[in-house]
């Protein structure tokens, strides 16, 4: 599946020098699920990498830690992430210029405050077969997007987001990527899946339209949260999101 969105939506808040491993403001499966809250490396010790070697010493095994990146990380394969572990970028945040993570048959993990960047033809995170993942306060940026087999009938909500930007469309599920492709201007069809999408709560789209060519059935999140007004977003999202801002 490929989905297209460009919106602001409501962010969590926070400030200290070395961010807590785990936070207040936790909702959705990452709160409320059978096992327990999401604590990441939380009990366990705690450590400062700047090396690629040394951020996979410290996160590919299963001891809880919490490990604070510095710097920038060159990875020459991409990395597993084991259970029980946080990866925090220390104050304007860290990067990941290659590769990215995976997160596979785990439990109990938290990235925040890292810039991921440069990975081309997948995923900056993948998760897989895990639970309790909690991932905020990151910025991702592909390398670019090249061709690729359709795929994993994802199915996303989308409620309580603003937009603003110069473009004419806001939320697109159409299965090229490339801006403005719709409708279906590729000379041999539509070489991938359309995904999938809903309208929850209302979303303010500004001048931009949506372009949503199938709906499925997840219109309502199995857990309870309070959505942010939507007067309220914009604000919010500038105060709250992004790297250095937990």
């Amino acid at each position: 599946m490929k989905l297209t969105i460009f919106a602001l939506s409501p962010s969590l808040l926070g400030a200290s020098a070395y961010p807590a491993a785990a936070d207040s403001g936790l909702v959705g499966f990452a709160k409320d699920n059978p096992v327990g809250a999401t604590t990441g490396g939380a009990g366990g010790e705690t450590v400062i990498v700047s090396t690629p070697s040394a951020l996979k010493s410290a996160a590919t095994d299963a001891t809880p830690r919490i490990i604070f990146l510095s710097g920038n990380f060159t990875l020459t394969s991409r990395l597993s992430i084991g259970p029980d572990k946080s990866l925090i970028g220390t104050g304007t945040g860290a990067n990941i210029l290659s590769n990215g993570f995976n997160i596979k048959s785990v439990s109990n993990v938290i990235i925040r405050n890292l810039g991921i960047r440069g990975d081309i033809g997948n995923d900056g995170i993948t998760i897989q077969n895990s639970t309790r993942v909690w991932i905020d306060h990151n910025e991702f940026e592909s390398g670019g997007f090249p061709a690729s087999g359709p795929d994993n009938d994802n199915e996303v909500l989308v409620e309580g987001n603003v937009f603003s930007g110069n473009t004419a469309e806001a939320l697109s599920t159409y299965g090229l990527v490339i801006p403005n492709d719709s409708p279906n201007t590729s000379p041999d069809g539509d070489s991938e899946l359309d995904g999938f999408a809903n309208l929850g709560a209302k979303n303010d789209w500004g001048p931009a339209s949506v372009n949503i060519t199938r709906t499925g059935a997840f219109t309502e999140a199995p857990y309870a949260y309070t959505l942010t007004a939507l007067g309220d977003v914009k604000n919010a999202v500038k105060a709250g999101a992004g790297l250095g801002k937990i």
